[in-house]
């Protein structure tokens, strides 16, 4: 049989693609050139059906061959692709993507129109989405050309990818040209290199390459900012690039290489220092490395790529070796100097930083006798440490005239960038109401910043945060007079105006809402004419709405809510839920339960005096079609409801980001003890009256549990999450880490380990113990990846028992930091703690609190499987019974709960409903 002479080799890598590759091939088999074509399928191990797929295409074709290899990835099946290439010629196609009909004759007729040609491009388009404009889309549009120095078109380094290109295989062996395997970003590894030494590069201006992007969002690149691989291959991926220069390289050549290095690292660079992906350890070794890598960065290329003040004071922390400012990006002196409406500092006294800041005003109450403005100053880099050393004023702006405004400042905690000790400033405005009497101004708060020594001055506009648009509408000031605050959003600063309290007035005012123009309505202008009709039947009713998730019914605001049910069933208190949960089935029968998003949802949260969550009030609460920022922009000027947050577990970490009340405007918190409060008040800003020290509503049902023990003895297993793979329910469209990555973790290890333990099984088995494992609400699509391999180990789904049974029937609890174990302490009933990840969890997840478990103030603490189970073998021998000292701290941490929480929460909710009618 006579041997075909191929052109052109198209390795084409398989792996878990049965859905895409019929498409991909069929894309290469209408190829105008395709019987020129050798195609090579690399079945990279995949455990689906793309074998199968592939295989039937080379037993049909005599050009198609087909190999199987063992899973190595996309770099292992490429380089053994390259290993059957017996053309002049090789083109790449990943097995999700198509090729134009006329790729293959594009390509391959410009590279050998040129013997010197040793690589050409040509263009890329994705699909189904619209193509990004990428730097490297500038090179194209001008017709078919040749390039001999990349100089002249240094932005085609940003497009490193093997897929749209053919090359020339002599010039590949010639390179050496390896793709690295095991590790991301393989193409700019092993073609930037090519493209450098190479003499001529071919830009072909036609398509050439269909990339997918799939819905699933399970391509390669997909997501490159969440995963730990990537900051440290495309590192490494950078490294290699670096490489390519010694003392002898041109200026030309060198600056290509830092262009490409800082403009393709800074994504990461910008978030290595905050990210929770790393340890501290981790980040030092990074440091190391990135020290080296911009080492020498030629100054145009600096001020070029390295544009903004973060950007710069991280490039400055390598340079002079300062990993603490690496760390903290951050300018702390007092005094900066003003110039051009911009500040600046000098770091080393030789490293300029230009950076701007504002003032942004949270939340606003009004007092006595003027309006308090709460908020911060705002900036993600200037943090200084002591009181501003620049002369800051701020002023009512009239249109006309300015009034100068007395600022108080404060120290702020509630940034999740900040360690312990660290603090920002908040500022307090005050507004008089005597000075805003002209109802032709439109007042607006400004902030101007002055130099110390030029006199200079950096003057804004105050801006309103995204939350302060619930405080927009009117407010009574007396004597016939309102202030009415305008929605903080588009201009985004803070704004009011003077009117006459009357029936005309508002009447504009809500047609204005509901009218963009005679016939055109405003964005939810249907929402308002519906609550417009339902007012005058709920104005006159009281209204208080409780919920949880919108999931869930088993914490403190389902316990206060059954009480309701039992004892005050007349009371309009209302528990909100979604219709197509389990736990709506548990409740459906039971007065005044209301599905989300239906009518009276929409209608009775317009009109509520009162919101009541165990979790994120808003969050949970509004409309699922709703950001809580744009259900605020909407409607925040027809709220009036309070806000009462029962909290779903007693705070001993610091969550002060989370509950800080300038961001959620909690009314009042349930707390359980004195440190407790503290840290609401000292780090989350709240006062002394803001706090409900009753206890939780849950507590009142697990008193006459207390020192209950069952003869045969069940053991709880309840970790809590972590915040760097968990699926986070209040954050849309979040994935979570995929089912791979989390059985890597440390955490599925160490918990998965502990219940096969052999010593530990035998334990069970032998004394009829029951281990039940009970993973955390944002965990819960994981639990299948854990295997048992004893009867006595039983996994139990959320849903399936409640928390508080749970709790209630067991007799031991393992936890690592979940605060559940206050409601098991309460019982006084025995904890093991296991944390195993303490300084990695305390870097990434969580800021400490008042209760380090480390000191076992409250329980044994131990960070080994092995220590764990001689732990709990240990606590169930001696019967369960806590040691004097742990009775006593107990005592001390529920110093607050009253012998009935839920009735003195429900006088505070009384008490409430009374504070909203005074709007």
């Amino acid at each position: 049989m006579e041997k075909i002479n191929y052109q052109v080799s198209i390795i084409i890598p398989i792996y878990n693609v049965e859905d895409y590759l019929a498409e991909c091939i069929d894309s290469v088999i209408k190829q105008t050139e395709f019987k020129k074509s050798k195609v090579l399928l690399i079945n990279d191990g995949s455990p689906d059906k793309s074998g199968e797929i592939a295989k039937s295409y080379a037993d049909k074709y005599d050009n198609i061959f087909y190999y199987e290899k063992q899973n190595g990835g996309l770099s292992s099946a490429r380089n053994y692709g390259m290993k059957y290439v017996d053309t002049d010629f090789v083109m790449f196609l990943d097995s999700d993507d198509l090729l134009p009909h006329d790729a293959v004759a594009n390509l391959l007729g410009m590279i050998k129109s040129d013997p010197e040609l040793e690589i050409v491009m040509g263009d890329l388009e994705m699909f189904p989405v619209k193509t990004p404009k990428y730097l490297w889309k500038f090179s194209f549009g001008y017709g078919d050309f040749i390039m001999d120095d990349l100089s002249n078109n240094p932005e085609i380094l940003s497009a490193p990818s093997a897929c749209n290109k053919i090359f020339r295989v002599s010039s590949f062996l010639e390179h050496d040209v390896m793709f690295p395997e095991g590790l991301h970003f393989e193409d700019a590894y092993a073609i930037i290199p090519m493209m450098l030494k190479v003499k001529k590069i071919g830009i072909c201006d036609k398509v050439v390459y269909l990339y997918r992007e799939r819905e699933d969002n399970s391509s390669i690149m997909d997501g490159i900012f969440q995963r730990k691989k990537s900051y440290l291959d495309h590192l490494t991926v950078n490294e290699h690039i670096k490489e390519i220069l010694d003392e002898n390289s041109s200026e030309e050549l060198t600056h290509m290489i830092y262009n490409f290095i800082v403009r393709t690292y800074t994504g990461f660079l910008i978030r290595i220092p905050s990210s929770s992906l790393f340890t501290i350890e981790e980040k030092k070794d990074l440091f190391e490395r990135l020290k080296k890598l911009f080492a020498g960065i030629p100054q145009v290329v600096e001020e070029r790529y390295l544009d903004t003040g973060i950007k710069r004071i991280l490039l400055i922390s390598l340079l002079i070796n300062d990993f603490e400012l690496f760390l903290n990006p951050r300018v702390t002196d007092p005094g900066v100097n003003i110039l051009k409406n911009k500040a600046s500092t000098y770091f080393d006294n030789k490293y300029p930083v230009e950076f701007t800041y504002n003032f942004m005003v949270e939340e606003l109450e009004f007092k006595d006798n003027h309006i308090e403005l709460l908020g911060q100053l705002n900036s993600n880099m200037y943090y200084p440490d002591d009181e501003l050393g620049n002369r800051v004023n701020f002023k009512l702006n009239t249109g006309e005239n300015t009034i100068p405004l007395k600022a108080t400042y404060y120290k702020r905690f509630d940034k999740k960038v900040l360690t312990k000790d660290e603090f920002y400033w908040g500022i307090k405005l005050e507004i008089p109401y005597d000075k805003i009497k002209n109802e032709l101004a439109e007042y607006t708060v400004i902030s101007e910043v002055r130099d110390l020594y030029s006199g200079d001055k950096m003057v804004s506009k105050v801006s309103g945060g995204p939350y302060l648009n619930k405080r927009q509408g009117f407010r009574d000031l007396g004597n016939g007079r309102r202030v009415r605050f305008t929605t903080f959003g588009g201009s985004n600063f803070v704004r009011f105006n003077i009117t006459k309290s009357s029936k005309i007035e508002t009447f504009k005012y809500n047609m204005e809402k509901i009218f963009k123009s005679k016939t055109e309505l405003q964005v939810g202008a249907k929402m308002r004419l519906m609550y417009w009709a339902s007012r005058p039947f709920l104005k006159h009713k009281d209204i208080v709405l409780i919920a949880e998730r919108t999931d869930t019914y088993q914490d403190n605001s389902s316990v206060l809510f059954d009480y309701v049910s039992e004892k005050h069933p007349n009371l309009p208190i209302y528990y909100l839920i979604d219709k197509k949960t389990e736990a709506y089935k548990k409740i459906k029968n039971k007065k005044n339960v209301i599905e989300i998003d239906s009518l009276k949802h929409y209608m009775y949260l317009l009109n509520a005096n009162v919101l009541v969550n165990a979790y994120d009030i808003d969050t949970y609460m509004i409309p699922t079609s709703y950001t809580k920022s744009a259900y605020y922009r909407l409607f925040g000027d027809l709220l009036n409801y309070k806000r009462l947050f029962l909290q779903h577990g007693i705070s001993y970490n610091d969550v002060s980001w989370g509950l800080s009340k300038p961001r959620v405007g909690n009314d009042k918190v349930v707390v359980s003890n004195k440190n407790e409060e503290n840290f609401f008040i000292e780090k989350a800003g709240y006062q002394p009256e803001n706090m409900l020290r009753t206890g939780f509503t849950r507590y009142d049902r697990l008193t006459p549990h207390i020192e209950k023990f069952n003869d045969e003895k069940v053991i709880l297993l309840m970790p809590t999450w972590r915040d760097d793979f968990a699926k986070k329910s209040y954050l849309k469209n979040d994935v979570g880490i995929s089912n791979k990555d989390f059985v890597q973790t440390a955490y599925y290890n160490f918990y998965n380990d502990l219940m096969n333990d052999d010593r530990l099984v035998a334990y069970l088995e032998e004394n009829n113990v029951t281990l039940k494992v009970y993973l955390h609400y944002e965990l819960n699509d994981k639990l299948n990846l854990f295997k048992v391999t004893s009867d006595r180990v039983k996994i139990i789904p959320n849903g399936q028992e409640s928390v508080q049974k749970l709790l209630i029937t067991s007799d031991l609890l393992i936890t690592d930091y979940s605060s559940v174990f206050y409601d098991f302490l309460y019982m006084r009933k025995p904890v093991v703690f296991t944390p195993f990840d303490y300084e990695e969890f305390y870097s990434k997840h969580y800021k400490h609190g008042y209760l380090n478990i480390l000191d076992e103030r409250l329980g044994r603490a131990v960070n080994q499987v092995d220590d764990a189970v001689t732990e709990v073998i240990k606590t169930l021998d001696n019967g369960c019974q806590l040691s004097p000292e742990v009775q006593r701290n107990i005592a001390e941490d529920f110093i607050y709960k009253v012998n009935n929480s839920n009735e003195a929460v429900l006088e505070e909710i009384q008490n409430l409903i009374k504070e909203s009618k005074k709007k």
